[in-house]
């Protein structure tokens, strides 16, 4: 389960909103300490629980970029049967 995978799976295309869910989470839970809201605790727990969900998305894109990458990693097919 926490083993590195081997395999290259190239950039992942949800960082952006994974690294966002994370800052506002952050945020959200400070700023509920800090003026002492309760809901705003859960509130932030949600945003967070989203950036969790976002680390189970697929990562691998299927554009152009992608298939010439798998392309070049795929290895050689040999002629004898």
């Amino acid at each position: 389960m926490f083993l590195p995978s081997r395999s290259r799976s190239g950039p992942d295309k949800y960082l952006p909103w994974k690294t966002i869910t994370l800052v506002v989470g952050v945020v959200l839970i400070l700023a509920a300490y800090r003026l002492d809201r309760p809901w705003l605790v859960w509130v932030a727990i949600g945003v967070l629980a989203l950036g969790f969900v976002l680390r189970f998305l697929p990562q691998s894109t299927h554009g152009p970029e992608s298939e010439e990458a798998d392309a070049e990693s795929a290895p050689p097919e040999s002629g004898t049967h």
